[in-house]
C-alpha cells in the first residue's frame, strides 16, 4: 500500500510541479498543511485525499484508506485499514480479470487457417460456422 507522501508526490509529478506550495494552491488548502503532511504532523482530511485523487485519476478511497491507516493509533483499527487495502486490490483483480475475460472472447475465430463465427439462433442456443472454401 502506498502511503499519503507517495500519492503527494505523484500528484505533484503529474502536474508537473516541484513546489508543496504550488500543490496546495491546486488543492485548496495551505502549504503548511501539505508541511505538516509530509513530516507526518497530521495527515489528509477527505477533501484532500479526494483532490489528489482526482490530479491522479485513481479512486479516492485508495487514498483515504492510506490517510487512515497513517492516522491510526490503536492497532486493530490499523490492521482493519490493511485489510481493507487487500480486499480492495483482491476485488479490483477479480473485476479487471472478468472484464479481460469478457472483452477478449471473440465472436469470430480462426483455428487451423479455417474461419468461424459464432452464430446465435432464436433458440439461444450457438454453433460455429465455418467459412472455408
Amino acid at each position: 500500500m502506498k502511503s499519503t507522501l507517495e500519492y503527494i508526490e505523484e500528484a505533484k509529478k503529474k502536474l508537473g510541479i516541484s513546489s508543496d506550495n504550488e500543490l496546495a494552491k491546486r488543492i485548496g488548502v495551505n502549504r503548511a498543511a501539505v508541511s505538516q503532511w509530509k513530516h507526518g504532523k497530521s495527515t489528509m482530511d477527505v477533501y484532500a485525499c479526494f483532490q489528489i485523487a482526482e490530479i491522479l485519476g485513481i479512486d479516492p478511497v485508495e487514498i483515504i484508506t492510506a490517510a487512515n491507516l497513517e492516522r491510526e493509533k490503536k492497532e486493530e483499527r490499523r490492521r482493519y485499514w490493511e485489510k481493507f487495502s487487500r480486499m480492495r486490490g483482491w476485488a479490483a483483480m477479480l473485476i479487471l480479470g472478468v472484464i479481460s475475460v469478457i472483452y477478449s472472447t471473440p465472436g469470430a475465430g480462426n483455428i487451423n487457417g479455417k474461419k468461424y463465427t459464432l452464430c446465435e439462433y432464436p433458440s439461444a442456443s450457438a454453433r460455429w460456422k465455418s467459412h472455408h472454401p
